[in-house]
């Protein structure tokens, strides 16, 4: 039987993006993890959207980064900076692509795509 230090269960955003910052801090050295997720992503969104203070892992995936933020109504519109946050909007498919490709390089990371009916 296999033994895993860590397990995240979905690899989602929040599962796959935690992956990535566990391995890139080096939490990981001499350490194993196991991700458990069906693979079976047809009925998530295809675009992820997050706001975000500084650059991160996946900084290079977003396809729509905004700024600034626009309000509007009939009689009045109003446009302001963001000054502390960015918003940005990254494919899904194409950021699942690339954290799994990334953690390939990684013997002590495993996916497994099964469902996890009990713990």
């Amino acid at each position: 039987m296999k033994k895993f230090d860590f397990i995240i269960i979905g690899a989602g955003l929040s599962g796959l993006s935690l992956a990535i910052e566990m391995v890139k801090i080096g939490i990981l050295e001499n350490k194993k993890l196991l991700i458990i997720d069906p693979q079976n992503n047809n009925d998530q969104p295809d675009e992820w959207s997050y706001w975000v203070k500084e650059e991160h892992s996946f900084s290079q995936l977003a396809k729509i980064r905004w700024k600034k933020v626009s309000v509007a109504c009939d009689y009045w519109e109003k446009e302001e900076k963001l000054k502390n946050f960015n918003f940005e909007i990254i494919n899904r498919r194409e950021f699942e692509t690339y954290v799994t490709r990334f953690l390939k390089g990684y013997e002590n990371v495993e996916i497994l795509k099964v469902w996890v009916v009990e713990i």
